[in-house]
């Protein structure tokens, strides 16, 4: 009896084990736009008819917003271990590792870049825009120069948290000269849903910091 009446009491006793409070409310702020001005007039055009050079050109452009004034023949040369040719890539993870290093530029100025290639992050994209600062975005297999983002911000109801979705991206293909309008490619987000827009398999951001002649170990 009183083992029944113990089981009828646990029963009846209000259930707050394993269930998770709650986040609160997320808010859509959409329609929310960062973008680089005069990119296009900043972008070279890739000397060579290669995919390693459309990349090299932006990679020079990424470079050139951080203060190193290296060209893409420089840029090129490293990553291609020589003067070569490349019609497509599908090494760009690779690339990203060979821009790597510690670096000395005209003047003495002494240089440490690192760069890395990743999947597409939009908190970390919209970011980098804001503080002037363009990425190279591979979509379809190619490489492009992002300079600008269509999103949505989800705000939460505390304010202590958000999260983007990338509605268009704007980007500028290297490989065409600066007076073709087909230079400028605008991709757009098909549907509602949340997810990344498809086709971008890969974003690539660097970083430069300054080194004095302490700081680099001699080899």
């Amino acid at each position: 009896m009183h083992r029944l009446v113990l089981i009828l009491l646990l029963l009846t006793l209000p259930v707050t084990a394993g269930k998770k409070k709650s986040m609160g409310a997320l808010y859509r702020k959409p329609g929310q736009k960062v973008e680089i001005a005069n990119a296009s007039a900043s972008l070279a055009h890739a000397h060579k008819k290669c995919e390693n050079y459309a990349w090299a050109a932006i990679v020079e452009t990424m470079m050139h917003a951080q203060q190193v004034g290296l060209k893409q023949e420089d840029w090129a040369v490293r990553t291609s271990n020589g003067d070569r040719c490349f019609p497509s890539l599908d090494d760009y993870a690779q690339r990203a590792d060979a821009l790597a290093g510690d670096y000395t530029l005209d003047g003495g100025r002494k240089v440490r870049i690192q760069a890395g290639y990743a999947a597409p992050q939009p908190s970390a994209m919209i970011y980098s825009l804001r503080v002037g600062r363009p990425l190279m975005l591979v979509w379809e297999g190619r490489p492009y120069l992002l300079y600008g983002i269509v999103y949505d911000e989800l705000i939460h109801s505390s304010g202590k948290a958000n999260d983007f979705v990338i509605r268009e991206l704007h980007l500028l293909d290297a490989a065409l000269p600066a007076d073709d309008p087909k230079r400028l490619v605008v991709v757009k987000k098909d549907g509602d849903d949340d997810a990344m827009i498809t086709g971008v398999s890969g974003v690539m951001s660097l970083s430069v910091e300054e080194r004095n002649f302490y700081d680099i170990p001699i080899k």
